[in-house]
Formats: structure tokens, C-alpha cells, sequence
């Protein structure tokens, strides 16, 4: 039970970027559904959160309005999004 113990919070978006890595494009709509689902899985099975967001009941699903906000003029609700490096 020790790496429970340790688990520690992530920051939304970098939650996002490895989803859309992970998984390939998709929606604006399936990404919030699966930030979501991982933030209920998680408290669900460690007790804890894993992000701070506080998910925002809109018409379609729950939204992260930090997420929504940093991918809102990439594209539109029902286009599809990526996941894209870029170094510093």
C-alpha cells in the first residue's frame, strides 16, 4: 500500500496531453468524458483526487474549465484535437 500512500496530484492539462497522446485524436466532448471518468475511476479506487478541476455540469457532459480553456481555439467542440510536441 505504499505507492498509494504516494500518489500524488497531476495538473489537468498534462492529464489532457497524455490522453491525446495516448489514445489519438479526438473530440473536445470525449476528452472532458474521459478527464471525467479517470478523476471518478481515481477517487472511486485511491480515495483521493487526482486532479484539482472542479468538472462544471454543461448540456453534452461534464467540463474542466481549465482544459476547455487552454484547447477552446484549436478547434471546435465536435472537431477533432491532437496531441502535439513541441519542444522548449
Amino acid at each position: 500500500m505504499t505507492v498509494v500512500n504516494n500518489l500524488g496530484k497531476i495538473d489537468s492539462l498534462v492529464l489532457a496531453n497524455y490522453i491525446l497522446e495516448t489514445v489519438g485524436k479526438m473530440s473536445h466532448l470525449k476528452l472532458q468524458k474521459l478527464l471525467y471518468l479517470v478523476q471518478g475511476y481515481h477517487l472511486a479506487y485511491f480515495g483521493k483526487p487526482l486532479i484539482d478541476d472542479k468538472f462544471e455540469a454543461w448540456v453534452h457532459g461534464p467540463v474542466s474549465r481549465k482544459v476547455f480553456g487552454s484547447l477552446k481555439d484549436k478547434s471546435l467542440l465536435y472537431a477533432d484535437i491532437c496531441y502535439r510536441y513541441t519542444s522548449v
